[in-house]
């Protein structure tokens, strides 16, 4: 069958138990749990393509107040839109300083719901409540939302509201149901209190406390971290925590209960916010819990952790470790805090000697960077600081914005300052300067970097200018950031500490009342020149033909052009055992390339063709002969290709992920009965995910499977006809980026195109009858509009022609060359 191209996203399952590495989606803060603002897995963006002309505004949805919250991405999600029929999407989670969340269609940016996390009676706090203008005119949703995808999916929002008299002010935790946008449960009222309960700021006083850190889920708990609003005593920092399963309060920490000592800046005791420039708390491999804290009281013995990173036991909360500079007592006065920043934990870093190190990054408004052993992190000294290393005051301006990371190199981005590109040597420390910087200089709050990246290659740094407040979109090259790729526009109304979010070959920023969105203007699945479209041979955007002679075993490629023959050439001759079972662009270069499956012996081999003519073989696993090739997938441009497979026999369903065309890895999916086989294999629209089509040769019963990071997520029916209609073709009819469904009878040789609307039945369109001699070989995009057309072969007298669509109608048809019978078109 024709399969759309797509990428199966990599498996987290196979790959090393880095946090930051291979996300698909974006479902927390920075991307990871170790904050490192790093999405390795960017198979469509690189900075050759970012650096054209091509790349740009895609489109900007107004919002109805500010993004502080950085935007979440949810790759083939079920969404019911508001007075629709649900369906299967990629959608952007944007949430606003007014209260609102909206669901849009991360793709083209229609919006599916928007919902008020305003209760009746209720309206944002406003800056002139809480006396601060750091966040004006509304304050809402500051901190950004975590996701469990779950069943339908969870989006946990903290939002703040008062009643419209002003006199009653409330945060409360929501679980909002990722489909409809409803709460699913209760929603948690904040509240705590600690002991002494004397100290003023020991219970939980909402007027005075501001969530901006983003939420953390980790182990079935939500934590929430609390700040103040412009230090206007009586405050204290808060982690709170609640379970998932029913927002029932699970653990509290103040990092403030004693007030002692308290600096003049603070002179009641007050402190210890949690701010971090929005970062959520970050998270190791053990699960261990770290967060930076701001100015307040210090003293250990009595539990005051002021200008302090804090190592935290999940679960309980306890301190297990912390550093806190030698200096605390004046930064304290100063105002000059350690937590201005969120501590970022690095992959380990390995030296000369093969010893690895488990390294964390923080820095402050003192302009420190602080490299930090999350072994042994350093305590307090206070002489001195007695930490893995520092490099002092390289921050200039100091940092209000973290870190990022990529493959041995630090990008931070202070107020002031230009972002800097630091590298690890050897001895696995940081060298004194860095290594290059943008000429780009950034006003405050300086840059949180978001780098995306192709596993280690095509490394990008994106940033947030806020420029005399406008925003900008900024993109470096990660190998040095004095090539900058792309500069966006003034976007609209700049919002501080706005981070970046890329994924699947886009990149969302949020302003003062929008989300603006960047991309390429072609999408995966599209059949361009030197594109990879996995039946252009020749590289003019328009499909050809694979011909194998089932008696001699020799092959051919037919070179058509809107269609029509033009001329043809062989492919090397073997045994007839050996079937093409499929093509595509296995080295990412543009060039299709066959693979092949032997019948008889399990063998399976990749020929490597350019232009067409055979140039090498590469040779893939041998299995049992029940196993067959059932679909290939592949993003145009990308060398990371995947194989399904299933056994006709047991009904397993495997896919094999290849690279440069060599066997990688294995993933499993759902077995199921033999009467059921797959009869295609599509792209979910532009996000690199796969929907696999079934049909039950018994029942006349079709589903689709959707898959989320390459394992199997959930079932879509389609629907059940007689078993003499089948399956023949899975391609794009429409040019929308979405797989549709040819279906032939094989009794009386009707034949329907069934429209598909993300992954759900649409409507059907009549196609003409023939005779039952006559077979569906597969769907191409003859044309190169994007519109996929229909080849048939009479299995009789050996005619084959074409049936150009337009629109998925039936338009007219070109007659192709008529060969003997055992010459067959291979389906594709």
């Amino acid at each position: 069958m024709y399969r759309l191209q797509f990428v199966l996203a990599l498996f987290l399952a196979a790959v090393a138990p880095t946090p930051s590495v291979l996300a698909t989606d974006i479902l927390t803060n920075r991307g990871d749990l170790a904050r490192t603002g790093l999405n390795s897995s960017e198979t469509i963006l690189n900075p050759g393509n970012v650096g054209s002309p091509a790349f740009g505004l895609l489109y900007q949805d107004q919002v109805d107040g500010q993004v502080y919250a950085q935007p979440l991405y949810v790759s083939q999600q079920r969404i019911t839109p508001t007075g629709g029929q649900p369906r299967v999407a990629n959608v952007l989670y944007v949430a606003t300083e007014h209260d609102s969340l909206y669901a849009f269609d991360a793709d083209t940016g229609a919006q599916y719901w928007q919902t008020s996390l305003l209760s009746p009676g209720e309206s944002p706090v406003s800056s002139d409540d809480v006396n601060c203008t750091a966040i004006q005119p509304e304050i809402g949703i500051t901190a950004t939302p975590v996701i469990d995808r779950g069943a339908n999916g969870t989006i946990f929002v903290l939002a703040s509201s008062k009643n419209n008299a002003g006199t009653s002010f409330v945060h409360r935790l929501h679980a909002i149901d990722l489909s409809t946008g409803h709460d699913r449960l209760t929603p948690a009222v904040i509240a705590a209190s600690t002991a002494p309960v004397s100290r003023p700021a020991n219970t939980f006083t909402p007027i005075k406390q501001l969530g901006r850190a983003g939420l953390l889920l980790l182990n079935g708990i939500v934590y929430t971290c609390w700040a103040s609003y412009c230090d206007n005593a009586p405050y204290t920092g808060w982690i709170i925590g609640y379970r998932e399963l029913n927002l029932t309060q699970a653990v509290v920490l103040n990092t403030d209960p004693n007030g002692s000592p308290a600096s003049s800046f603070l002179s009641d005791g007050s402190g210890n916010s949690i701010w971090q420039s929005g970062n959520a708390p970050a998270v190791d491999g053990s699960g261990n819990i770290y967060v930076a804290t701001a100015n307040g009281p210090f003293s250990p013995s009595i539990a005051d952790y002021g200008d302090s990173v804090l190592k935290l036991v999940p679960g309980s909360l306890s301190v297990a470790d912390y550093f806190t500079p030698f200096d605390q007592f004046d930064e304290a006065t100063n105002d000059t805090d350690l937590g201005s920043a969120g501590p970022v934990l690095l992959p380990d870093i390995v030296d000369s000697g093969n010893i690895h190190h488990h390294l964390l990054v923080q820095s402050g408004k003192d302009g420190n960077l602080y490299l930090l052993n999350r072994d042994s992190l350093g305590k307090f000294n206070s002489g001195s600081n007695q930490i893995y290393q520092e490099l002092p005051g390289v921050l200039s301006g100091g940092a209000f914005s973290s870190a990022g990371y990529l493959n041995g190199s630090i990008y931070y981005g202070s107020q002031g300052g230009p972002i800097l590109h630091f590298q690890f040597n050897s001895q696995a420390k940081l060298n004194s300067g860095p290594a290059s910087s943008t000429n780009t200089i950034f006003d405050f709050p300086g840059a949180t970097p978001t780098i995306s990246s192709n596993g280690n290659g095509n490394g990008i740094v994106w940033a947030y200018e806020n420029n005399s407040g406008q925003a900008v979109l900024h993109a470096y090259d990660a190998t040095n950031l004095g090539t900058e790729l792309f500069r966006s526009s003034d976007l609209g109304g700049a919002v501080k500490f706005a981070v970046p979010t890329v994924c699947n070959g886009r990149v969302y920023v949020g302003t003062s009342n929008s989300v603006a969105a960047f991309g390429l203007p072609s999408t995966p699945g599209i059949s361009t020149p030197g594109s990879g479209v996995a039946d252009d041979f020749n590289n003019d955007g328009k499909a050809d033909l694979l011909l194998e002679n089932s008696a001699t075993g020799k092959r051919a490629i037919w070179y058509l052009s809107n269609g029509i023959f033009q001329s043809s050439s062989a492919l090397p001759t073997l045994d007839p055992q050996w079937h093409i079972a499929g093509s595509t662009d296995f080295l990412g270069n543009g060039q299709a390339n066959l693979i092949l499956e032997n019948t008889s012996t399990g063998q399976h081999i990749v020929w490597i063709l350019n232009n067409g003519i055979y140039v090498s073989t590469i040779a893939l696993p041998t299995i049992s002969n029940q196993w067959h090739i059932s679909g290939i997938a592949g993003v145009a441009g990308s060398s990371r290709k995947n194989v399904v497979l299933e056994n006709t026999d047991t009904g397993r369903h495997v896919v094999w992920v290849l690279d440069n065309g060599a066997y990688s890895f294995t993933v499993a999916l759902p077995t199921v009965s033999p009467q059921w086989h797959i009869t295609g294999v599509a792209d979910a629209p532009t996000n690199n995910q796969a929907h696999v089509i079934l049909e039950n040769t018994v029942t006349g019963h079709h589903v689709l499977w959707v898959l989320n990071n390459g394992a199997y997520s959930f079932t879509l029916a389609l629907p059940t006809v007689s078993p003499q209609w089948r399956v023949a073709a899975v391609a794009d009819f429409l040019g929308n980026d979405q797989a549709d469904i040819v279906l032939e009878n094989t009794v009386t040789g009707h034949h329907v195109l069934w429209i598909l609307n993300n992954g759900s039945y649409s409507s059907t369109i009549a196609l003409p009858t023939v005779g039952t001699h006559w077979k569906v070989a597969g769907a191409a995009d003859f044309l190169g509009n994007g519109q996929a057309g229909i080849a048939l072969q009479n299995t009789i007298t050996g005619r084959r022609v074409t049936w150009i669509l337009i629109n998925g109608g039936y338009s007219y048809t070109t007659v192709l060359p008529t060969a003997p019978p055992q010459w067959n078109i291979v389906e594709h």
